[in-house]
């Protein structure tokens, strides 16, 4: 939008239209059961932006300093990339800890969402945005705040997916390069200190995105 205001000059002309989620999705879909605390990924890879590293070592942190109860906290990774996973976890020294789903319906999806102690969801590791990453705005990050779950997103501060995250109250973002503020985030949650994601993320249901995109188009054609 910025570049086309820019570029063309239409002003308030236009009007942003996020992507979002379908509640009826959701309903009907119970919760997987983990052992234990479980974070979840789910799709592809796209290296060097989009990589689990900063994720498994963050995982690897609060687990060798230890949980209150003894359990660990465990990745499952869900989609195409095993190798990338499997790769990534030698590398950190986690593979004891991640778990490999492979390929899975999307019920199946969702429902480990609504299980997970949260649900990652990646736009760049990197910790400044080009113009490109900056307007990213997965449909993962819809899919996990539709599950309710409690979203890590890792991304550049100051992106679009960053300030989604943080208004609607889906979870916490971070700069790739803050494993530290993950691994505490992880631990928190796994403790039971940190709240789940607030009503706000209501607004991003398609039924409120439709209004939205009433109103954009009664202000043009009315």
């Amino acid at each position: 939008a910025r570049c086309m205001e820019n570029g063309f000059g239409l002003g308030d002309k236009i009007s942003v239209i996020t992507n979002g989620f379908d509640p009826d999705d959701y309903s009907g879909i119970a919760p997987t059961s983990f052992a234990q605390p479980t974070v979840v990924y789910a799709g592809t890879f796209y290296p060097p932006l989009r990589v689990i590293h900063p994720v498994l070592d963050a995982i690897g942190r609060v687990n060798r300093s230890g949980l209150p109860d003894g359990k660990a906290i465990r990745l499952l990774y869900l989609g195409p990339n095993q190798s990338h996973v499997m790769e990534a976890a030698k590398e950190t020294g986690t593979g004891q800890w991640v778990d490999d789903g492979g390929f899975v319906s999307r019920e199946a999806v969702w429902a480990a969402l609504k299980g997970a102690l949260a649900a990652v969801v990646i736009t760049s590791v990197q910790d400044t945005a080009t113009p490109q990453v900056d307007t990213i705005l997965t449909g993962k990050l819809f899919e996990a705040m539709g599950a309710r779950a409690k979203v890590l997103l890792v991304a550049p501060p100051g992106t679009e997916a960053a300030r989604v995250v943080t208004q609607s109250n889906a979870g916490r973002s971070f700069a790739g390069s803050d494993v530290a503020g993950m691994a505490d985030w992880l631990q928190q949650l796994a403790c039971g200190s940190a709240t789940g994601p607030g009503s706000k993320v209501h607004a991003y249901a398609w039924p409120e995105i439709a209004k939205k995109a009433d109103a954009a188009l009664r202000r043009v054609l009315i």
